[in-house]
């Protein structure tokens, strides 16, 4: 967790370069030398393209080499055909080429920086509060437990957990007038719409190709090869059956590994997935065969000013009201990053092989 001075906090976090390019139409002959690349949906590229860079062509399997620094966002770049022994080829719209190296010929000069621009995420801290509300007569009264107050407090403590964990998963980032006083009303932004990229509907059937395309998505660029899902009970119960289907039974982590928790581990070749049961979607039928794939290490918890969690004790001192008005306060968001080590899944309520 770490502190924020304001409502409003950003952060800043370098993409992970992706060093494939596609072919953008323009010419095309096999003795063509001045060839146009991007993205494959028309985005720039030319930053990850500098003289004497190497590209490799994943269908004619040629490689060329950058003779020019190019400009531009959309890279239109002079190069060196048929570097080494593979001959050129005629090319085609969208054909792919790894970014894979670079070189510096003997006595040449420092060549140009290849950098990249960190992307800003922003977020808002959302303020949540429970009151603590009690006569003086309750206040006092001990039940069999122990304390009235002490209960109604850890109670509402327990209210005020389960919003965060809410607004962590279903929040939408918004900063507008509340219907009150009409002052500012901030909520934080969640997983459900942080996540764009992996998002992975299996339309009521999760089988064994679907799940592995999945995993290989969200490990494509991880550094590590451990991630989290929480999810609803139907999911999970999917995800048992498809283990068994398999003849591969989940494995039970060690408890001192997950905090007494029961946390089993879908192994696979990109990575294992830990598996735990989420009650902001098991409890919900239509959310129960949802669930969402996070990479902690992307995750911070951050919260406005010099507190975290507070209590607030009542300061009216109304002598005409038997009784009084404590309450939690929490005034907290969800730092997110690296969304694309992230995945949103849906509607996974039967397995097939």
């Amino acid at each position: 967790s770490m502190p924020t001075d304001d409502y409003t906090f950003n952060h800043f976090q370098m993409d992970v370069p992706v060093l494939v390019v596609y072919t953008n139409g323009g010419n095309l002959l096999a003795t063509d030398t001045v060839l146009t690349f991007d993205d494959s949906a028309a985005g720039g590229v030319s930053f990850n393209l500098r003289l004497n860079t190497f590209l490799y062509n994943t269908r004619t399997l040629e490689r060329i080499r950058v003779t020019i620094d190019p400009t531009g966002a959309t890279a239109t770049v002079t190069v060196a055909r048929s570097w080494g022994g593979t001959a050129a080829a005629a090319l085609l719209d969208n054909d792919q080429w790894v970014v894979y190296s670079r070189a510096s010929e003997d006595k040449a000069g420092s060549p140009t920086m290849i950098s990249d621009d960190p992307t800003k995420i922003q977020n808002y801290t959302q303020t949540i509060r429970h009151p603590i509300d009690i006569s003086r007569r309750a206040a006092q009264t001990h039940l069999r437990t122990g304390s009235n107050y002490e209960k109604l407090a850890r109670e509402q403590l327990i209210r005020i957990l389960g919003d965060i964990e809410g607004a962590f998963i279903y929040g939408e980032k918004n900063d507008a007038a509340g219907a009150v006083t009409g002052q500012r009303l901030t909520t934080t932004s969640g997983l459900l719409e942080f996540i764009t990229t992996n998002v992975k509907d299996f339309a009521g059937t999760m089988t064994d190709s679907s799940l592995l395309v999945e995993l290989e998505r969200i490990f494509r660029f991880s550094k590590v090869e451990e991630k989290l899902l929480l999810a609803g009970g139907t999911m999970l119960s999917t995800l048992e059956r498809l283990a068994k289907l398999q003849g591969n039974p989940l494995v039970l982590l060690e408890p001192d590994r997950t905090f007494g928790l029961k946390v089993r581990t879908w192994a696979s070749t990109h990575g294992d997935i830990q598996i735990l049961y989420h009650p902001k979607f098991g409890r919900a039928s239509e959310m129960a065969d949802w669930g969402v794939v996070v990479d902690p290490q992307y995750l911070a918890y951050r919260y406005f000013g010099d507190e975290d969690i507070a209590l607030i004790l009542d300061k009216t001192d109304d002598p005409s009201e038997d009784g009084f008005t404590d309450e939690w306060l929490v005034d907290c968001g969800l730092q997110m990053g690296l969304e694309n080590t992230f995945g949103e899944w849906q509607n996974a309520a039967a397995a097939a092989i």
